[in-house]
């Protein structure tokens, strides 16, 4: 049985209440404290073969849909129900909480293979997110593949291993633009942070009145993603996944009750807010 080429990295939160969730998607309050978490993932490998393929092959394969990266939020008191599969070994736990961190040290024992377990803004843990570079996290895929190998002895982990002694870690240098540090670019700038270039620092535009500077910010940042894109040429990865449109809009999901609030004070709001 082949071990499966994932890494799943999991973003462990306090138990919430309902009317603690943020109004726009219903983020849990624990998740704002991983925002340096989500950056720090995007700038490691989605699985062990990303970083022992070319450059335009593995862009190939993220246009494709195929290059993605296996993660997931849990509340910490879901830990019981949660087990670490010989299949899928390689977990990497990010705890923003003391209480939390302490969920994960007691769970974690009882696991056939450790997890790695990172601590967010000064939480005790293995190590501090700063220190998980991609060195640190090949070691670990390398311990918990020997580790899943000695529970199944018939586990195939040999083209994983061959897979992480070949990584080349992406490092093309500074960034081709200016982070606007705001939410209508920062998907495109992680897809850069991705590709290993480094934070370049810009003018933010949060806070401006000036519309005219979102739309920079994000077709700027449109631009950087298409030409990455275009590296990757045509190639045959492509047909995991058709072309998709050129341009997707989408706007944020809001609670439906927030919205019926919204709509009772809609005559009463100025008339850039209705």
């Amino acid at each position: 049985m082949r071990v499966l080429p994932q890494i799943f990295y999991v973003l462990l939160v306090r138990d919430w209440q309902p009317q603690e969730v943020t109004p726009f998607q219903g983020f849990a309050p624990g998740l704002l404290a991983h925002l340096p978490t989500m950056q720090r993932i995007v700038q490691l490998p989605g699985d062990f073969l990303e970083y022992a393929m070319p450059r335009a092959d593995r862009l190939a394969r993220r246009v494709a849909g195929v290059g993605g990266w296996t993660w997931a939020p849990f509340n910490s008191s879901c830990l019981p129900d949660l087990g670490i599969s010989l299949l899928m070994p390689v977990w990497v736990m990010f705890s923003a909480d003391a209480t939390v961190a302490d969920d994960v040290e007691a769970w974690r024992p009882k696991q056939p293979v450790k997890p790695l377990h990172v601590g967010v803004g000064n939480i005790a843990a293995d190590l501090d997110l700063d220190e998980l570079t991609p060195g640190v996290l090949a070691r670990h895929c390398r311990e918990s593949l020997a580790a899943a190998k000695a529970f199944r002895v018939d586990l195939d982990i040999a083209y994983a291993l061959d897979a992480i002694n070949r990584w080349t870690i992406p490092s093309p240098g500074p960034s081709p633009l200016h982070f606007s540090s705001h939410n209508v670019s920062a998907p495109n700038e992680m897809v850069l942070l991705s590709e290993g270039y480094r934070l370049s620092n810009g003018s933010p535009v949060e806070g401006d009145v000036n519309d005219s500077k979102y739309f920079a910010a994000i077709e700027e940042s449109a631009r950087a993603v298409i030409s990455l894109r275009e590296e990757a040429g045509s190639r045959r990865a492509h047909l995991a996944d058709p072309p998709r449109p050129d341009l997707i809009l989408f706007a944020p999901a809001i609670y439906a009750d927030l919205d019926a609030a919204i709509a009772s004070i809609r005559k009463e709001a100025p008339p850039g807010l209705a």
